[in-house]
C-alpha cells in the first residue's frame, strides 16, 4: 500500500532563482539536479525530510499566477522560523493562529506565498 507523498511539484519560471531561494533562504538541501528532456530535473527537500519538491520550469505564465502555492511546509516553531527567515532576507508574515492552527506565509522570488504551519497545529483525524 501507499506509505507517503514522495514529491510535490512547484512551477517556477527560473530554476536557478528557485534553487537559490529554497537552498540559501529556506534551508532546504538539493537532492537531485540532472538533465531532463530539454531542461533539468531539480529536487529539493527540508534536511532529513521524507518528501521532496520538484522545481519544475514552466514557461507558461499562467502557471505562475496562483498567489498561494498548493504546498504547505511544516516547522516546529512558527515565530522562531519567521525570525530566522527574516534574518536570511525572506519576506515573511508574523505568526497567525486560527482555529485550525498557527502558520506564517513567506514570499518566493516571484511574490507568491508559501504557507508554513507549526507542526503541533496540524489537525489530524484517525
Amino acid at each position: 500500500m501507499l506509505t507517503h507523498v514522495t514529491l510535490a511539484t512547484i512551477p517556477v519560471p527560473d530554476q536557478e532563482a528557485a534553487l537559490d531561494f529554497f537552498i540559501n533562504k529556506l534551508g532546504f538541501e538539493k537532492r537531485t539536479d540532472a538533465p531532463y528532456g530539454a531542461g533539468r530535473w531539480i529536487e529539493v527537500a527540508p534536511s532529513g525530510g521524507q518528501t521532496g519538491v520538484v522545481l519544475d520550469k514552466l514557461d507558461d505564465p499562467t502557471a505562475h499566477e496562483q498567489q498561494l502555492l498548493n504546498v504547505l511546509f511544516g516547522c516546529e516553531d512558527a515565530a522562531e522560523t519567521a525570525a530566522k527567515l527574516r534574518a536570511a532576507g525572506v519576506e515573511v508574515t508574523d505568526p497567525d493562529t486560527q482555529a485550525w492552527g498557527t502558520f506564517i506565509l513567506v514570499k518566493d522570488p516571484w511574490g507568491r506565498q508559501i504557507c508554513i504551519t507549526q507542526n503541533d497545529s496540524v489537525v489530524r483525524t484517525a
